[in-house]
């Protein structure tokens, strides 16, 4: 609490530990090396102890540098799992009892092991003198200081003084560097925060029924464990605001915030360049932790708060009483509160652990280097997901599963997980209520009509319409995605009348919509690589090659720019995030014949997590709107696949594309104004539009072959017209139309 360590009584722990040592040394050892909880960290500590004292009897060389070893190991080993446990000061306490001659042979042991691994590579010097000095100096003032935040800062900068004795592999630096570079965009803070803000929320108001919940169980219980509570939010804020600057300007966090991130310090060298590349790396990394932090501190403050209030509900207390109870606990809290307060700051900011992210581990470590390219983040998608899922009805079904069996039922995650799940399920309703007024899109249209319809209207996938603009609706967290699967349903139930087969559909987008998360999608489009690289591979290929330009890089391209451009060659994809080389590129044209203009303002494209779409209607997009919802598809495509014709260049396609647009609007235009085109009902008014449609991009086709053959004759012209025929340009009806006009 506001910076507080507050020490804990191990000395029964500490008492079995060193009866398991005087037994059984080796399960003492093992326990060590391999566990994480108070049993194993208090053995590890009083290991070290034991090695300490046994080093200092002995008269042996040999045996004292066994032993120095051992502790070596056993620090050293048990350390980094605290560290990625948020225990990183209780990690700096045991490694500071190591002794300086202790940890000066670890240093060397690590250059050593380095040396033996790569034996056909340049072996790098073994431990000077000048180092050990260095080691043991620091050493022996990490020893003197008293345990907290800032022994643990020094004896992190001597870890990073050791760690970079040995070289980092070039690919580590690399991915380090490709992942800093996806997350540059100042949007991709944004989403953070917003993320962080909505879901800081959503967390608060889940615990109304949660408390409902908790008072029926109590009932059973006898005892209360969850309570309605937002004290002390400010006060961790400020505390949150005071770390997260700490970490922005050190890189010192007690928590470890680089886990959330897959993110671990990587040493580039000592050159200019390389020392550019770690100030690059570090700070974009730093800064998305540095915005987490207000909102951790707040939770676990008023997690504190809260469960400070229910234990003086639990012992009868009300007023002054009450409050003097609740002061005083939260000064001093008991290890089930620190405990439950930290899962539910971990829960804020998505830092906690799932099973998914387990999974995504493996797939990370399974593929060597290329596995963080298909996989680059993974922990905190993960908890997004996970927490969609408990936001909904199958949090409920969830919980209730998690909690059935002897020693299995906790009180209060029970409670807080129906809580979340009884949230999810008016959020639900609320995207029900939205997709029947219209004004929230779901999963992208299968069909190539209704996506060109879509992008005439200005719709996007996944949005909910604020203001006339259509905004993303995971700037929202979780609670952005439940919004969306409750839109599904509306849609699905509306098309098909059955509740069942719409819930079907909307798990089947709920799914769609999870593969689109940024932690799966490398992996779905690595997937359909293998799977069909005839379609997919260049795809992939060319939005992986172009990741390595910076987001920021990317967004600036964009807010230089007027017009959206077409980038489906895989050079072109690199050419679109580079400002001053995208404008080379074509603009997409839409089906009507116009240049898409790049949407918002260059604040909006920058800065703006929710990648705003303004509304667009003309009386064309109305009328092919209102055909498409009365059941009559009609709706004009671009000619040819995404890339236009293979016979043509990409001007021509270009040109191809506009002059068969702008005669559909020119004809559609002066159609749908007329009287007797009013007065059909809607069927023949479908058919009408389709047959302009055709027309247009007939008319528009044998244009094009009368521009590209107008100076041929004789073998040249039969070898051109042979080629358009091939390429699917000329049909037979083009060619018919060509002869005549020819």
């Amino acid at each position: 609490m506001a910076g507080q360590y507050i020490p804990r009584s191990t000395d029964e722990l500490a008492i079995k530990a060193k009866n398991l040592i005087k037994s059984d040394i080796n399960t003492a050892e093992n326990l060590a090396l391999h566990g994480t909880d108070d049993k194993a960290v208090a053995t590890a500590s009083e290991l070290l102890k034991h090695y300490a004292d046994e080093a200092g009897k002995t008269t042996s060389e040999v045996v004292r540098n066994a032993l120095y070893d051992k502790a070596a190991e056993v620090a050293n080993t048990i350390a980094p799992k605290l560290t990625e446990s948020g225990r990183s000061v209780q990690a700096a306490s045991i490694l500071g009892r190591l002794t300086p001659e202790g940890q000066v042979r670890f240093a060397a042991s690590q250059i050593s092991k380095y040396n033996e691994t790569i034996p056909f590579a340049k072996r790098i010097p073994e431990l000077t003198g000048e180092q050990s000095k260095y080691i043991i100096e620091e050493m022996k003032v990490i020893n003197s200081m008293a345990d907290g935040t800032e022994k643990a800062m020094r004896f992190q900068k001597l870890q990073n003084y050791i760690s970079d004795l040995v070289p980092i592999p070039l690919i580590q630096k690399i991915i380090a560097v490709w992942k800093a570079g996806l997350l540059t965009g100042i949007k991709t803070s944004g989403l953070n925060i917003f993320a962080n803000v909505s879901h800081a929320g959503s967390e608060i108001v889940k615990d109304i029924p949660a408390t409902m919940v908790d008072k029926i169980v109590s009932l059973f219980t006898g005892k209360r464990a969850v309570g309605v509570s937002v004290k002390g939010g400010i006060v961790g804020i400020k505390e949150g605001m005071s770390k997260g600057w700490r970490y922005l300007i050190t890189g010192f966090d007690e928590r470890n915030i680089g886990t959330k991130l897959d993110y671990k310090r990587i040493n580039f060298g000592n050159n200019i360049f390389a020392k550019g590349l770690q100030k690059y790396t570090d700070t974009v990394f730093r800064i998305l932790g540095t915005e987490d932090q207000p909102f951790y501190y707040a939770a676990k403050t008023m997690s504190l708060y809260e469960q400070a209030k229910v234990a003086a509900i639990n012992k009868g207390l009300k007023g002054k009483e009450a409050q003097k109870f609740i002061d005083n606990l939260i000064q001093n809290p008991t290890d089930e509160m620190i405990k439950y307060s930290s899962i539910d700051a971990e829960t804020a900011v998505f830092q906690n652990k799932t099973t998914l992210a387990e999974a995504g581990r493996g797939i990370q470590k399974s593929f060597g280097g290329l596995g963080e390219v298909i996989l680059p983040f993974n922990r905190t998608p993960s908890a997004v997901a996970m927490q969609i899922l408990n936001y909904s009805p199958i949090g409920i079904v969830k919980t209730i599963f998690e909690n059935i069996g002897k020693g299995k039922f906790d009180q209060r995650l029970f409670s807080q997980g129906m809580g979340r799940g009884l949230t999810g399920t008016a959020v639900l309703a609320m995207g029900y209520k939205l997709a029947q007024k219209g004004l929230i899109t779901t999963a992208r249209p299968t069909s190539k009509k209704e996506q060109k319809l879509w992008e005439l209207e200005g719709k996007k996938p996944n949005s909910i319409k604020v203001g006339g603009k259509w905004r993303q609706a995971q700037v929202l967290g979780p609670l952005g995605n439940v919004l969306l699967v409750g839109g599904s349903f509306q849609e699905a139930f509306n098309n098909s009348g059955s509740p069942s087969e719409a819930i079907t559909i909307a798990l089947a987008d709920a799914s769609q919509a999870f593969t689109q998360q940024t932690f799966l999608t490398g992996v779905s489009n690595f997937i359909d690589a293998i799977s069909d690289p005839a379609r997919s591979a260049k795809f992939v290929a060319g939005s992986t090659l172009a990741s390595v330009i910076p987001t920021i890089s990317s967004d600036i391209a964009r807010a230089m720019d007027t017009r959206e451009r077409r980038a489906n060659e895989i050079f072109d994809k690199l050419m679109a995030r580079i400002p001053g080389v995208r404008e080379k590129l074509e603009p997409q044209i839409d089906v009507l014949g116009q240049e898409k203009e790049i949407i918002g303002n260059p604040l909006e494209i920058m800065a703006d997590p929710t990648r705003p779409s303004p509304e667009q209607s003309t009386p064309v997009i109305q009328e092919l709107r209102r055909l498409w919802d009365k059941g009559f598809k009609v709706s004009p495509t671009l000619l040819g696949d995404k890339d236009g014709y293979s016979v043509l260049t990409p001007e021509q396609n270009t040109d191809l594309w506009k002059r068969a647009g702008e005669i559909t609007n020119k004809k559609l235009t002066a159609l749908i104004n007329r009287p007797e085109y009013q007065e059909l009902d809607d069927e023949e008014k479908s058919k009408i539009i389709d047959d302009f449609v055709n027309k247009s991009k007939l008319f528009s086709r044998v244009e094009k072959v009368l521009q590209i053959t107008e100076r041929l004759s004789g073998q040249e012209l039969f070898n051109k017209l042979k080629e358009l025929k091939e390429s699917k340009l000329m049909t037979r009806e083009v060619f018919n139309e060509y002869q005549r006009l020819h």
